[in-house]
């Protein structure tokens, strides 16, 4: 029996984190200088694309060159996935055959070729493959990532776009495990630069989420959980949970992304009981709750979709509160949680006694992010407070802050979704030599016997150096272990920069300079373990010495950051002052003083036509006095 039942409503505010705000300036750049042979918007064309519900799709007609650009968030549900795929022919693999973790193409019947890109899980991200007719290369968020020899696009005409299909539109495989956003085709090579400011446009916007951040806020009581589960769970593949032995008053928290391609999707459920709607039953486009065999109710509140958003359902044992994105939103009244023991999360669950098989129903379009479950109520403060965590700074200062100061640096890679020590992480550095900056944002306690903030088959940065030091640290394998007087801050968010000019090393803790490693240059490149440690051969990694922790952002720069630039980006994260002298910008090149008459001259570098305001002053606290108000830069040369 199905039956719509009314309860209270409160304010509707859906602050949540949107993933899709800069879509529209993605969609934009990407018809500009180039004109694209096929385009899917979402909104303009329809709902996102996902795997649950593919699409049969006229890329256009190409004959040599191309180019399929995508604006991709999946999980890695199944053991292959595709972006685009035509039976037969071809596949582009968001996620390459058996459970690689890598992205990939398949060519049916031939072979399937494996990049060394991991495949970008469960965040917004841009795909470009674009071909020549002799070879394709990958990029991932703006990036060269692999090029794969000999192996060109073929695609053309009508294909499947959330999976591989035939072009009849049937024949349905290698499902996506997630949502395209959007997709242009075209009947050229992409440039490297069009694919950057493609990826620019897509960033420009983005506010990052911090899921260590609600992890820890969870953590952090007065209450704790009686279950929490800290990785995700697709609706492709959803999983079994114990939520714990619940009686009376209880609460259920989601981290979730999800779509709207289904009639219905439950976030958590057994079947004849109970199930927590993302979506209501029939596509009502509203968050719900489902007493199986008794009645839907509705909130009549809309589902966040395709926007990580915090969904919680609060029970005083009589009635339901749900609160999305931390604020109450509806009442369902004489609906209380009666949800125990094992359920379905990311979909309801018919789960018999006697064992046998569990078959799920209404499965969630998306994915179950974080989940956690209570024995009790939680106040509407508890719920505020785990969303703030994890929609505002993850507990470092002004982080967005942060961000903008490293952007003016022109790092040659960034990362701002947490990294645990636990979980095994790559980031590719960039192809660095020489000179070069590694900068975090790191919460991480110190009880393992030591912690790696970043590390490769050469060399690893140690938040504790070996064994059970306390120090700041760095090793070269096979070499030293080289330790700082610099401690390790224990659980407490810190900015560290190891910058090195290609001989010597200098550790900076929260803006300032605590140790040089003589002779001890950095020498990480490429694939590197982040929060961790790891051995990286071609394909897959082996992680070890992992910190205790998480690492909140992260950059590398083919440079050596000046002290005053790293000194300002900590200030940005503390402060939120986004104002960055140039990293390699103006510097005091020579200074001499005339000891018959005491004159000061200082040379540095200048453009014609620039003018300069020298302050000075008499002590260290201050510079009051202009000695010159303006001094004209000669042509080209020094000042």
């Amino acid at each position: 029996m199905r039956k719509t039942i009314a309860g209270t409503a409160a304010l509707t505010l859906l602050s949540g984190v949107s993933l899709q705000a800069s879509i529209a300036d993605w969609k934009t750049a990407a018809t500009i200088g180039v004109t694209p042979a096929a385009t899917y918007f979402i909104e303009d064309s329809g709902s996102a694309v996902s795997g649950a519900a593919p699409q049969s799709f006229s890329i256009g007609d190409f004959d040599g060159s191309r180019s399929f650009e995508l604006i991709v968030n999946a999980g890695n549900a199944g053991v292959s996935s595709a972006v685009l795929g035509l039976t037969g022919v071809q596949a582009l693999k968001f996620e390459q055959y058996d459970s690689t973790g890598m992205i990939g193409i398949t060519n049916y019947g031939v072979a399937d070729h494996i990049s060394t890109a991991p495949s970008p899980l469960n965040e917004e991200a841009q795909l470009v493959f674009t071909s020549d007719g002799a070879d394709t290369l990958l990029y991932v968020n703006g990036e060269l990532a692999h090029t794969f020899t000999g192996v060109p696009l073929q695609l053309t005409g009508t294909v499947g776009l959330g999976a591989a299909m035939d072009d009849a539109g049937g024949a349905i495989g290698d499902r996506l495990d997630g949502h395209i956003l959007g997709f242009t085709s075209y009947a050229s090579v992409l440039t490297p630069e069009q694919i950057e400011t493609h990826y620019q446009a897509l960033i420009k916007d983005r506010k990052p989420v911090y899921l260590a951040a609600w992890q820890a806020a969870v953590g952090a009581g007065p209450v704790t959980p009686a279950q929490t589960l800290f990785q995700t769970v697709s609706g492709m593949a959803p999983a079994l949970l114990n939520v714990g032995e619940l009686d009376g008053p209880r609460t259920f928290e989601f981290i979730t992304y999800a779509g709207d391609a289904a009639a219905s999707g439950a976030l958590m459920g057994r079947g004849g009981v109970q199930g927590l709607k993302f979506e209501q039953w029939n596509n009502s486009g509203t968050v719900g709750l489902t007493g199986f065999g008794v009645a839907d109710y509705d909130s009549g509140i809309a589902s966040p979709f395709l926007t990580v958003a915090q969904v919680a359902y609060v029970s005083d044992g009589a009635n339901t509160d749900l609160y999305i994105n931390g604020a109450l939103q509806y009442t369902f009244e004489g609906a209380p949680l009666s949800l125990t023991g094992y359920q379905g999360l990311g979909a309801a669950g018919n789960i018999t006694e006697a064992g046998g098989d569990i078959v799920f129903r209404d499965p969630l379009e998306g994915q179950v992010l974080r989940f956690a479950s209570y024995d009790r109520a939680l106040t509407e403060e508890e719920v505020t407070a785990h969303y703030t965590g994890f929609a505002a700074d993850a507990g470092a200062g002004n982080f967005t802050a942060w961000q903008t100061a490293v952007a003016a640096a022109s790092p040659t890679a960034t990362r701002t979704e947490p990294a645990a020590g636990a979980d095994g992480v790559t980031v590719d550095v960039g192809p660095l030599t020489g000179d070069r900056t590694f900068e975090f944002v790191v919460n991480s306690g110190i009880s393992t016997a030591n912690g790696t903030l970043l590390g490769g088959n050469a060399q690893a940065l140690k938040y504790e150096q070996w064994n059970d030091t306390g120090m700041i640290g760095m090793t070269n394998y096979g070499v030293a272990d080289y330790t700082s007087p610099a401690a390790s801050p224990d659980s407490v968010d810190t900015h560290i920069v190891y910058s090195s000019d290609g001989t010597d090393t200098t550790l900076y803790v929260d803006g300032v300079l605590q140790h040089t490693f003589t002779a001890a240059p950095l020498t990480g490149a490429g694939l590197q373990g982040l929060a961790t440690a790891a051995g990286l051969p071609v394909l897959g990694a082996t992680y070890f010495d992992p910190l205790d922790g998480h690492i909140l952002g992260f950059a590398s720069y083919a440079d050596a950051l000046t002290p005053a630039a790293l000194a300002a980006h900590y200030k940005a994260l503390t402060e939120g002052s986004t104002a960055v002298p140039p990293s390699g910008g103006f510097q005091i090149t020579a200074f001499s003083r005339d000891a018959a008459t005491g004159a000061i001259t200082l040379t540095w570098p200048s453009a014609a036509g620039e003018t300069f305001s020298i302050k000075y002053g008499t002590g260290t606290a201050d510079f009051t006095g202009t000695a010159v108000a303006s001094v004209p830069a000669s042509a080209g040369n020094s000042t």
